[in-house]
């Protein structure tokens, strides 16, 4: 016969947030996972950009996660959920796991779709094969579109006629991970002026509109008010550049700073919000002194399918770097009027069992380099002046190409030689 398993006294732990308000016995309490930074859920409820995992069944399995030590293997043969006050934080895929030991897991009861009609609801669930365990784990591996999960309470039965339990969960290494972006700091070649889309906004963990705590959309954006810094037709024509393995690689850059070496054997770039931003050609680069750089991956012609999407790439040959610099060359803008470019995200897969790198980028000094025309000297024309002649070094070469003026930007002169004077 079922007996409910007390609670009180036994040791709980979680991936985040409080997981003693889970199994407390009051529902005025809940275990919220954190709300900041990668660690948080996406739109749709995945757990996309999160760092923490469980090995159940020799897979990993990647969620945030709230634990209870029973302290002796106790066989669960049915368990309650209660969610919290808002629908959209509400567990819809989870897994309860059971182990001897807290560190390998088999599993005791998977659920996907799980739908909760109100607020402050509890469900039942039942287990088909109860097994003894001495540690359970809830990993929630998707919710209902809220940034972060939210649990009420657990609670458990167990069938106390259970035989001992004979699996053991089999042990599990991975040579790979995903690389958590605490401590790791962003630059860029510039920024957009209005001085939201800094680099950090690229590495937040946050993609979608008002995901954030402050309630934006978050991407890094290159200047977008400097003719000489734009994409013109997806082509970049300005002067910023990367020594590459002994090339000038043009094109605005966004860079991060890794807390220590690491392999890249996967990563993932996010678009922003104006699909004429999206990057379309680019290379990751990577450098231990910022100064010279070699290639770790490149790509040309992507499409985006929409905006504040995600694609991910493969690195051949991961190689430890500390520094990793995206140049990106050409933007999915059509139209000859200049724009910047936009990077949602970063998220990065490091290969764990990488060699340490034997290898630096050789060293290169430019012969030529283009020149930046922003703040030059005034040209003179010889004749009278139509047009400002310091359009002819404001980076804008097409009608309308001005997003600050928003008129032509050329320059021209008249010749006065066939003009008449009369006075009136």
């Amino acid at each position: 016969m079922p007996t409910p398993i007390t609670l009180t006294g036994s040791t709980k732990t979680a991936s985040s947030g409080s997981a003693g308000n889970t199994c407390d016995g009051a529902t005025g309490t809940t275990w919220q996972t954190t709300t900041t930074g990668k660690e948080t859920y996406s739109t749709d409820g995945s757990y996309a950009r999160g760092v923490y995992y469980t090995i159940v069944n020799a897979a990993r399995i990647y969620g945030h996660w709230v634990q209870v030590d029973l302290s002796t293997a106790r066989a669960v043969d049915s368990y309650t959920v209660q969610n919290h006050t808002t629908l959209k934080y509400s567990p819809v895929d989870f897994m309860l796991v059971g182990s001897p030991d807290g560190q390998y897991w088999l599993p005791i009861d998977t659920r996907t779709g799980v739908t909760w009609s109100a607020v402050s609801t509890t469900l039942s669930f039942t287990v088909s094969a109860p097994a003894r365990w001495r540690y359970l784990r809830l990993i929630v591996t998707r919710n209902s579109g809220g940034y972060y999960t939210e649990v009420n309470e657990l609670t458990f039965t167990e069938l106390t006629s259970a035989p001992a339990n004979s699996a053991t969960p089999p042990a599990a290494s991975f040579n790979d991970a995903r690389v958590a972006m605490t401590g790791v700091s962003a630059t860029a070649s510039g920024t957009e002026t209005a001085g939201a889309y800094t680099p950090a906004a690229a590495v937040d963990g946050y993609l979608q509109v008002a995901r954030g705590p402050n309630s934006y959309n978050t991407y890094w954006a290159s200047p977008g008010q400097d003719g000489n810094e734009l994409y013109y037709g997806g082509i970049y024509h300005g002067c910023v550049y990367t020594i590459i393995d002994e090339q000038q690689v043009y094109g605005q850059w966004l860079q991060l700073k890794l807390s220590s070496a690491v392999a890249i054997c996967q990563y993932t770039l996010s678009n922003g919000v104006t699909p004429a931003t999206d990057p379309v050609s680019f290379v990751l680069a990577g450098s231990n002194n910022t100064s010279y750089w070699s290639t770790i991956d490149t790509q040309t012609g992507i499409v985006y399918p929409s905006t504040l999407s995600s694609l991910m790439f493969t690195v051949s040959s991961p190689v430890r770097w500390t520094y990793l610099r995206v140049v990106i060359t050409a933007t999915a803008s059509t139209v000859a009027v200049g724009c910047p470019v936009q990077i949602g995200e970063l998220d990065l897969v490091e290969k764990l069992d990488a060699p340490v790198n034997l290898t630096s980028p050789t060293v290169a000094q430019p012969i030529y380099a283009r020149v930046y025309c922003k703040g030059r000297p005034t040209a003179q024309s010889t004749h009278e002046v139509l047009l400002d002649s310091s359009y002819l070094f404001d980076g804008y070469t097409n009608q309308m190409g001005n997003p600050v003026s928003g008129y032509k930007t050329y320059w021209g002169s008249i010749n006065t030689s066939n003009m008449k004077v009369t006075s009136t």
